[in-house]
């Protein structure tokens, strides 16, 4: 199994094994953390409006997700 690094070809089964998994595990650590603090600053934009809206937004989204409603009905009458 070859990986291709420019100009040359280098086999991933050679060489220093941190360095390989790490380049291999790279994009999907990165898009983790991203995801990460994607979700942690919507909590604490929650947390600033107090406990009740964060209960209000969890019960839309269980009541959302619970319906397995693609086109957005429920979503609609919980904002009515």
């Amino acid at each position: 199994m070859q990986r291709s690094m420019g100009n040359s070809q280098h086999a991933i089964t050679e060489g220093h094994l941190g360095r390989t998994v790490w380049g291999l595990a790279r994009p999907v650590v990165l898009s983790q953390l991203l995801l990460f603090f994607s979700n942690l600053s919507d909590a604490v934009w929650l947390g600033q409006l107090g406990h009740e809206a964060q209960a209000a937004a969890g019960a839309v989204v269980a009541r959302y997700v619970g319906a397995r409603d693609k086109e957005g009905r429920t979503w609609r009458r919980c904002r009515a």
